[in-house]
């Protein structure tokens, strides 16, 4: 086992594909292969990628990026796939570091990696999504039930037996069939190993509108639906004990504000639930505070009250929406 099938979908992002690019070939690890599927973007990457050594398919409709993710694994010629985002920057030894895992660990079919905490777009919320990330993943248990795309690697043989990611899953392209993918592993009783050293810098830069529309209508619904759709309210990753709490939290405050214009007495229990709340996330603030300083931290608290209100929004938005999802 030492062939390796990087697979990257690639939709209009010239900005991140160079350094992508640049990345992969620094590589200490040699023996491989990357597959950029192309999901009809508008720029021509032709030009760009004569530059590498690519395996390079267009498609002539865009189809998602989960699609273009089966069609880079048909192409593939490896052993193990790993599924990159075409927005990230690997190390050198990231490569190594990945087949070591296989090497060693017979047990292991899969893996995933993380975001690093220092991600490539330096404003608010850029930084506090993606060190969110970088901090839930690094927090999580060595084994966990879920899979990600953006850097995950699979044995291609379990991969193929699965049928690959489900794309008939939603009637629209949407970030989450990957968790889809995870709910089907653990259904088998495969473990995903949680590479708490495989990190990959994240180059996106994303504004506070495309925050709430990605995590609303790109996530927070079509994740609804998969969840419904297995009956598995387990905690694993984004879904826990403390953010099911930070959720119901944030909703009783913003119920007893409302409440409080008609009945008084109520600030108190605003206070204590805006404790609990704090209480709940000490931990990702704390680890805010010690990466970007005070002032960050102190402007991560709406925005971890925002990220929950968003989850609430969606499980009562769920009723309503399922049938176009």
């Amino acid at each position: 086992m030492s062939f390796l099938s990087l697979i990257t979908p690639v939709y209009n992002s010239p900005e991140t594909l160079k350094a992508f690019l640049d990345a992969v070939f620094q590589s200490t690890y040699k023996d491989f292969e990357l597959i950029l599927i192309d999901d009809a973007s508008s720029e021509d990457y032709r030009p760009l990628l004569k530059e590498y050594p690519v395996v390079f398919k267009r498609l002539e409709q865009r189809r998602g990026a989960f699609t273009a993710r089966n069609l880079g694994v048909q192409e593939s010629r490896g052993d193990i796939l790993f599924f990159l985002d075409a927005d990230v920057i690997i190390r050198p030894d990231t490569l190594e570091k990945v087949m070591d895992v296989f090497r060693q660990r017979a047990d292991i079919s899969v893996l995933i990696g993380s975001y690093d905490d220092d991600p490539g777009a330096h404003n608010a919320v850029s930084q506090f999504k993606f060190i969110c990330h970088h901090y839930i993943h690094q927090h999580e248990k060595e084994f966990i039930g879920s899979f990600w795309s953006g850097c995950g690697a699979i044995k291609k043989a379990l991969f193929c037996e699965l049928g690959g990611f489900n794309t008939e899953l939603f009637h629209d392209r949407n970030a989450v069939i990957d968790i889809d993918f995870g709910y089907q592993l653990r259904r088998k009783g495969v473990k995903v190993y949680n590479a708490r050293d495989i990190q990959v810098k994240h180059l996106k830069k994303l504004s506070f509108i495309e925050w709430i529309q990605t995590d609303i209508f790109v996530r927070g619904l079509p994740w609804m639906k998969i969840i419904l759709k297995y009956h598995d309210f387990s905690p694993t990753l984004n879904i826990n004990y403390w953010s099911i709490t930070s959720l119901i939290c944030v909703w009783m405050i913003i119920f007893l504000s409302v409440f409080s214009l008609w009945v008084g007495g109520l600030l108190g229990s605003i206070v204590v639930l805006g404790g609990a709340f704090l209480g709940c996330n000490v931990g990702l603030l704390r680890h805010f505070l010690e990466k970007r300083g005070i002032r960050f931290a102190v402007i991560a608290i709406p925005l971890l009250f925002i990220y929950y209100f968003n989850c609430g929004l969606c499980v009562l938005m769920y009723p309503f929406c399922y049938k176009r999802i």
